[in-house]
């Protein structure tokens, strides 16, 4: 695992001792903060907003320690509402942790601003991202090229300098990595960055920003978004790193409430990563967000009503495994009208509507039609 060297002062010892201390990983890190909290039993909605909250804090024992007994002086305090308090007060957190990182961070960042921007780009996206692996096969292609989401982000003379993934790694990932604001796994293909520098990232951003720069993130994200629909050996790869950003992307999309088409195909397609795994309840969770972020979008755009009808055959597939067969039929039906609409008659799309009403009616013994 990764080693963490920790400087432990005492007053009772005139020499320093280093501790190699392993720090958990993230499913480590949520059992040991519950624990902490004492707290069990917990549904889906909480154990997410535990393991993000894990992932902020670094998965660093003290901080979840801190955490986790503060989660249990406030029993009614939900944690999705404390990571909500986190959020909303990045600066006064990292003071009352007592870390004394904003400075020089700050310093680095006028720096990237001034003279490395891609690499201040970089920083903006990541810090609305899942932090503790991000897998560099995420900002590029099956072909080994830069993925339209990342050349997007490039401006000046880096988008001249700026070809490859190679080029990404030296003139953007190596410096930042120098500069110890993130870690580097070459043998995994990624990176981390501490929670704690994303909270300082955010802070300097205007709302405007942090929504531009959230949805930079969530493109990226959701251009392999497809890959969670595919058995191909290279695109099965890819689940995983998608998989590990999916619960930070709903989270900021809930947070900034981003409205772009890219986050209701994302949220989609990991409703059905998930409902095929058996993971009903979540899967309906991801399709009801999906749909919600459709219907605050322009009814008349085909893109966003062809994502909304998917939402609604997710939601209507999950209810059905949940056996809330009243509450199927109706996003079911809602579904296949609006890509009858659509003029999807020969579709497959529409036929598989179709087959998941066709099963929902035997099951309820209602064959007449």
């Amino acid at each position: 695992g990764r080693q963490s060297e920790i400087l432990m002062l005492t007053a009772r010892g005139a020499r320093f001792d280093v501790i190699n201390v392993r720090v958990p990983a993230v499913d480590e890190g949520v059992e040991f903060l519950l624990l902490c909290a004492g707290r069990a039993n917990l549904p889906q909605t909480e154990l997410a907003a535990a393991r993000l909250l894990v992932a902020r804090l670094g998965c660093y024992p003290f901080a979840l320690a801190h955490a986790g007994m503060y989660l249990r002086r406030n029993v009614g305090l939900p944690i999705a509402e404390h990571l909500k308090i986190l959020d909303k007060s990045p600066r006064s957190t990292i003071d009352k942790l007592g870390i004394q990182l904003g400075k020089e961070i700050d310093t680095y960042l006028n720096r990237y601003s001034k003279e490395m921007p891609l690499c201040a780009a970089l920083l903006n996206i990541i810090a609305f991202m899942a932090g503790d692996t991000i897998s560099l096969h995420l900002f590029y292609s099956r072909e080994g090229e830069l993925i339209p989401p990342v050349m997007k982000t490039i401006s000046g003379d880096f988008a001249k300098k700026l070809q490859s993934p190679a080029d990404l790694h030296e003139q953007v990932i190596t410096p930042i990595h120098e500069d110890s604001l993130i870690s580097f796994d070459n043998d995994v293909s990624s990176f981390a960055i501490n929670p704690l520098i994303q909270i300082i990232v955010r802070s300097r951003m205007t709302a405007k920003m942090a929504r531009s720069w959230a949805q930079k993130a969530i493109k990226i994200v959701a251009y392999h978004a497809a890959a969670l629909d595919s058995e191909h050996d290279a695109a099965i790869e890819l689940q995983d790193p998608i998989v590990m950003q999916v619960e930070q992307s709903l989270h900021v999309i809930q947070e900034l409430q981003i409205n772009i088409l890219e986050a209701a195909v994302l949220l989609n397609r990991a409703g059905r990563f998930l409902h095929e795994q058996g993971r009903f309840s979540v899967a309906r969770s991801y399709f009801e967000q999906a749909l919600a972020v459709c219907e605050e979008a322009d009814p008349a755009n085909e893109s966003w009503r062809r994502e909304a009808a998917y939402s609604h055959n997710g939601i209507g597939r999950a209810l059905f495994r949940l056996g809330s067969y009243a509450q199927a039929q109706v996003h079911l039906e809602e579904a296949l009208a609006r890509r009858g609409e659509l003029g999807s008659h020969e579709h497959c799309d529409y036929a598989a509507t179709q087959n998941n009403l066709g099963l929902l009616r035997v099951s309820t013994g209602d064959v007449s039609d």
